[in-house]
């Protein structure tokens, strides 16, 4: 196992031991915006305890994806012409294990391993 996978285990550990789990509800933001417009930097929040945690740094280890600290720092997401909170949340829930957000599930079955679809995934909130 190479040191980039060690770091990704690591952090979805950690996340999943702060209560990130399959329906939390993640507070999103974005802290700042390229002069190029191809590329942000996104905080992550999740509220525990009447507690604000802010996750961008280990989210952006378990999605493998740049970070940049301070005031307007964040995930560093690629890209343009779509909802990139939802883009980070959704490629979020998906490196948990949960599932993409838009997939749908039959909550009268079972959840089946090695099956496409396999949670409704984590849900976000614009700030």
């Amino acid at each position: 196992m190479t040191k980039k996978q060690k770091e990704v285990i690591e952090a979805v550990e950690i996340l999943k031991k702060w209560g990130l789990i399959d329906g939390t509800v993640i507070s999103a933001k974005v802290n700042h915006v390229s002069n190029s417009g191809m590329s942000r930097n996104v905080g992550l929040y999740i509220t525990q305890n009447n507690e604000i945690i802010d996750i961008s740094y280990w989210a952006s280890k378990a999605l493998e994806w740049g970070y940049k600290e301070g005031y307007s720092g964040g995930v560093k997401v690629g890209g343009c012409g779509m909802d990139m909170l939802f883009h980070t949340i959704d490629c979020l829930s998906y490196a948990m294990g949960y599932g993409d957000i838009c997939q749908e599930r039959d909550r009268t079955k079972p959840i089946q391993k090695n099956q496409g679809i396999k949670a409704i995934g984590l849900k976000y909130k614009q700030l």
